[in-house]
């Protein structure tokens, strides 16, 4: 009986194996086309991603730094409700509620100051420069901490601030 079970068992286990490569080998040589042609469409992508990426204003390093500085300053202003700071260095887009320490933005924005900074889970993201505003990134957690700043007159401005 154990015999007759085991050899019934082999011989499902062998029609399936089977089963499957015939299967595998037809789907492969059908979708060889497809998969062509969309590596193809990749690669073209690509090759546009990398022209506009060559095409793009690099930021200089004083750029850099100086916007890096700008977001730390005001990281600790916001924290030291230090108003007479923050609107040294806001734009005229921005208006500070020193009631109810938030910053108000002409686009209807509304974005409270950041009461604390827990600088052993604060990390720098990113910066990008686009039409004269660049816009600095920053993660603590699992939020995420965001300005823009405007040059004006060979200075650079808080232009947006927002956090999640």
């Amino acid at each position: 009986m154990k015999q007759i079970i085991i050899a019934f068992t082999l011989l499902l286990a062998l029609v399936g194996c089977s089963n499957k490569d015939t299967v595998k080998g037809n789907a492969s040589q059908q979708t060889s086309n497809p998969t062509e042609s969309n590596s193809e469409v990749l690669a073209q992508e690509n090759k546009e991603l990398k022209k506009q990426l060559e095409e793009r204003p690099a930021l200089t390093s004083e750029q850099l730094r100086e916007t890096m500085n700008l977001s730390f300053k005001t990281i600790q202003a916001m924290i030291n409700k230090d108003y007479n700071y923050l609107e040294t260095i806001k734009n005229s887009n921005v208006t500070i509620n020193q009631k109810t320490n938030t910053f108000i933005f002409d686009d209807a924005h509304e974005q409270a100051f950041l009461q604390s900074i827990d600088y052993n889970h604060f990390e720098y993201r990113f910066h990008h420069l686009e039409d004269d505003v660049i816009t600095v990134g920053f993660a603590q957690n699992n939020s995420e901490i965001v300005f823009q700043f405007s040059q004006k007159e060979g200075r650079y401005l808080l232009s947006s601030f927002i956090t999640n």
